[in-house]
């Protein structure tokens, strides 16, 4: 795989990744694990250092959610859930 075609695929999934996230709908766990899995590829083969990938995380949730990186992600390779709430309800007896 070519070194772009690598980084293209990095950025398509975290912009699927996070425009799912922002029209409401839950990403699977194995996608988020897969991307990770990509980024963290691209880090050992040296097409990304670690600062670099973490970068475009961060720039693409911005880009998307209009709101800083949360910092509990900046040590390593993170892709943050940001799923809604469900709806809990009291259970009766």
């Amino acid at each position: 795989m070519d070194n772009q075609v690598l980084l293209q695929e990095i950025h398509s999934r975290l912009r699927t990744i996070f425009m799912t996230y922002q029209q409401g709908s839950d990403v699977a766990p194995a996608m988020l694990f897969r991307t990770e899995g990509f980024i963290e590829a691209a880090c050992t083969l040296e097409v990304l250092s670690l600062q670099q990938a973490q970068q475009i995380i961060a720039e693409h949730w911005q880009q998307v959610f209009q709101q800083p990186y949360p910092l509990s992600m900046e040590d390593g390779i993170h892709i943050p859930a940001n799923m809604e709430r469900a709806p809990v309800f009291p259970s009766t007896k």
